[in-house]
């Protein structure tokens, strides 16, 4: 990635800023201790107080060239600024501890901060005006859970582009940065939905998003890449959010990257209709799984279904085993998959577009297969979403199978009075 260009030079850097300062320092010392044996040309109160100035230098030099190159929060992980700057960079003699602090918004429509959520980790660099190929610092960090990084960086001081990124969002830049003391910069929102890192949101993108859907963290197949919205669960807000920024690439402009508006949602049931069917053991019936959003625009809805498979089978229209269900309405199907042993129907689908409305958006086919008073088709999980991933779930509608024995008709036989 265009971010991570410099890091095989890392090492090199390190090395020649470690050995750089540490005969710099040793120098300093020697020259130190050396004057202390030549005769002083001022008063002796001055030549001690310049004795010491002297010391606390070199002991500074030679603090910066054991320590990682930053002073920073336990969150951070810095990488060490290079003795010798790209060109391009701001030079100055020797880079400077800085107390800096980072505002950043997340896209987090479910969950405000402060939340857990909001703890992801960020690259953090910083490139000369108008170079996005030239890094002249760069620091890994961890926000806390309201979006924010406070402690101490050491850098050059100067003027600056710098840019931000998580794993999974675009990369924010914030330009002509001028970073001369103590300063807050406001990096922006991020923009979720690049699981694979590659700096724009693409249809390897949903790909990531769709081969985990379903998991929750700890499964087998679960892909931290597409939890867009860090609830250790990969649904439909991850591919809501996905979805709100396709086709955008990185870096985006702080300016730009106006943060989400909150706006006033109206509740939407989902539901199994018709609620309550009677059947008889061998017939086959059809429930539908509806919408019902009114007014408000939806971008995908996603649901987990239990029944009971000691008397009803999830079977396909010709009446034959089924291992999926039968996808309906304007959203387009992103997950189908039936458990017959378990009893469990999971699916989702979403659009690009918006839809609002009552609409279908799955067709379930049974059969009955023994008799029963009454057995659920109930929901343990739904969500719908909006179109900027905020969760607009109203009331879940399940429905209720009776099932009885087949009727079986007797014939008697017919007596005939004579006459």
């Amino acid at each position: 990635m265009e971010h991570r260009h410099v890091r095989s030079r890392k090492s090199n850097a390190r090395s020649r800023m470690a050995d750089t300062l540490s005969r710099r320092g040793a120098a300093l010392f020697l020259s130190v201790f050396r004057k202390g044996s030549q005769p002083a040309p001022r008063p002796p109160d001055c030549t001690v107080a310049v004795w010491l100035r002297r010391l606390c230098v070199a002991v500074l030099i030679l603090l910066l060239a054991t320590t990682s190159g930053a002073v920073s929060g336990a969150s951070a992980q810095p990488h060490r600024p290079p003795m010798g700057p790209e060109a391009g960079c701001p030079t100055q003699t020797t880079p400077l501890p800085m107390p800096i602090t980072l505002n950043v918004t997340l896209q987090r429509p479910n969950a405000p901060p402060p939340h857990p959520s909001w703890a992801v980790p960020v690259h953090f660099a910083l490139y000369p005006p108008g170079d996005a190929n030239t890094i002249c610092h760069e620091w890994d960090l961890t926000l806390d859970e309201s979006g924010q990084w406070s402690g101490w960086l050491v850098l050059f001081t100067g003027l600056y582009d710098a840019r931000l990124k998580n794993p999974h969002t675009l990369r924010n830049v914030r330009r002509n940065v001028n970073i001369g003391g103590p300063m807050t910069i406001d990096m922006g929102e991020l923009h979720e939905g690049d699981a694979n890192d590659d700096n724009r949101v693409r249809i390897t993108d949903f790909a990531i998003l769709r081969s985990a859907y379903f998991t929750d963290e700890g499964d087998l197949g679960f892909d931290p890449r597409a939890d867009f919205d860090e609830d250790n669960r990969i649904r439909i807000t991850d591919f809501a959010l996905l979805r709100m920024n396709y086709f955008q690439d990185g870096d985006i402009e702080v300016s730009l990257a106006a943060q989400s508006i909150a706006h006033g949602m109206d509740a939407v049931d989902v539901c199994v209709e018709p609620p309550a069917v009677a059947t008889t053991i061998g017939e086959t019936f059809m429930v539908t799984v509806m919408v019902k959003a009114g007014a408000q625009d939806v971008v995908g809805a996603d649901f987990d279904l239990r029944f009971q498979p000691a008397f009803l089978q999830v079977v396909d229209a010709a009446g034959q085993p089924a291992t999926r269900v039968e996808a309906a309405g304007p959203l387009s199907e992103l997950f189908n998959r039936v458990d017959p042993a378990a009893g469990r129907i999971r699916y989702a689908a979403g659009t690009f577009d918006v839809v609002n409305g009552t609409f279908p958006l799955a067709i379930l086919r049974f059969k009955a297969l023994a008799a029963t008073q009454a057995t659920a088709l109930h929901f343990v999980y739904a969500d719908v979403v909006a179109p900027g991933g905020e969760s607009v779930l109203g009331e879940l509608g399940d429905g209720t199978v009776s099932i009885t024995q087949v009727l079986q008709r007797r014939y008697l036989p017919l007596l005939l009075r004579s006459g």
